[in-house]
């Protein structure tokens, strides 16, 4: 290896000792003790920095030369520069300043704005217009005040990019789901305003609940599940849905007159509050019986009222007291709740049938269809090994919903602290 081709390799191909060593198939200390032979200087480590600046930038370097053709001759923004530098427009800023190149005025800055203010109200966020012409976000920001343009509130911006992200179907307007997602929200479901949106939750440790959550609002909006631990563990459900579904907001306090919208109110009060029973009585005969319990003292009285205008024979009792302690975990009510009951079994079989078209939950369209298979038997020992096997079923299957959440919640939560 000669002088000539070794400063040739270091200094005019600007590679380093490593490079060289790495072409000829020979060790660094070798190529250094060429070097050292031949007096040929080392570069500094200002120098090297130089070389790998020109590397990442594609032989770029911010000399005044470039910067000034950059910034006036070729008439290119700090956003500009910026990008085929790689670095912020306040750091090409501060370039210039330090080679004492001017910097362009504001109005000057302005004159690449040559759009009206039509489509500036079609455009993007201050970011993305200043991205697009080039200029500074101050300057866009000052260019809307001069063209009166109001400034968008951080809540329509934050809602936009949502609307991007998880997109939102407005409500279908049918009564009769209406009325079923009305019973819905005056039971298990909860709901409330969000901006623009409405944001509907729930928690069960039931999976028919879970397919009826993702069945009934799926089709509108995003729908998520996530575990919880409360006292035990459950999945938490929440999905945001078009403005809409504001009807949604509150709880309703009427039951529809209409019998056929009556009968969707009840099935889905029944699906979120409802129980059906079939279990013996006296060790030998059959008993059938609907019920429903809610807090709300009126909207109950309401439902008997409607069930006895259309024949049946309801019952409206008090069932816990407020302050009393309810449930596994003895807790305290904090309101009286009340407790609807159909008895008669004709009147039970009857009610199924009315409700099961449209009933959403598994579980108690289950109940259901085996209401009406049993209508005509009367013997509870000739029923009670398909009972029984339905009830297994449903408790294998919470027990399995269960472990799931408590799996994931321990998984979610071991990877955080990990």
């Amino acid at each position: 290896m000669s002088r000539k081709e070794l400063y040739k390799l270091y200094w005019i191909e600007k590679k380093s000792i490593q490079e060289i060593a790495n072409q000829l198939e020979k060790n660094y200390k070798t190529i250094f003790r060429w070097m050292k032979k031949y007096n040929i200087p080392k570069r500094t480590h200002s120098e090297a920095a130089s070389i790998s600046w020109l590397r990442k930038r594609g032989g770029l370097l911010p000399t005044y030369k470039n910067l000034f053709n950059l910034y006036w001759k070729k008439e290119k923004s700090m956003i500009e520069i910026g990008t085929l530098f790689h670095v912020s427009s306040t750091t090409i800023k501060r370039w210039l300043k330090g080679f004492n190149i001017p910097v362009k005025s504001i109005s000057v800055a302005k004159s690449k704005l040559k759009v009206s203010k039509e489509k500036l109200h079609h455009l993007q966020s201050v970011k993305q217009i200043a991205r697009q012409f080039g200029v500074t976000t101050a300057t866009i920001s000052n260019y809307f005040k001069k063209l009166n343009i109001p400034r968008r509130k951080v809540t329509e911006i934050l809602y936009e990019l949502s609307l991007k992200k998880n997109p939102r179907e407005p409500f279908s307007d049918d009564e009769t789901e209406k009325a079923y997602l009305l019973a819905l929200r005056s039971g298990d479901i909860s709901s409330r305003q969000e901006h623009r949106s409405v944001r509907v939750s729930a928690g069960t440790t039931h999976p028919a609940m879970i397919r009826l959550f993702f069945k009934v609002f799926g089709k509108y909006g995003r729908c998520i599940k996530c575990p919880v631990k409360t006292r035990g563990y459950e999945w938490f459900l929440r999905s945001t849905l078009h403005e809409s579904f504001n009807f949604l907001v509150k709880k309703s306090q009427i039951v529809p007159e209409n019998e056929k919208l009556f009968y969707a109110f009840l099935a889905g009060f029944s699906d979120c509050e409802g129980s059906w029973i079939v279990s013996h009585s006296h060790n030998k005969y059959i008993q059938t019986l609907f019920v429903v319990r809610n807090t709300d003292y009126k909207l109950l009285k309401q439902v008997e009222r409607r069930l006895e205008e259309i024949g049946y024979h309801p019952e409206l009792v008090v069932e816990t007291k407020k302050d009393s302690r309810v449930g596994a975990w003895q807790l305290r009510a904090t309101k009286d709740c009340f407790k609807l009951t159909v008895h008669r079994r004709d009147e039970v079989a009857l009610l199924a049938k009315k409700l099961l078209p449209y009933s959403r939950h598994k579980e108690k369209i289950t109940k259901m269809k085996l209401l009406l298979q049993i209508a005509n038997e009367t013997q509870w020992p000739e029923v009670k090994n398909k009972v029984m096997a339905i009830r297994r079923k449903i408790k294998k299957e919470v027990k399995n919903c269960i472990e799931e959440a408590k799996q994931e919640w321990h998984f979610r939560h071991l990877s955080k602290k990990g």
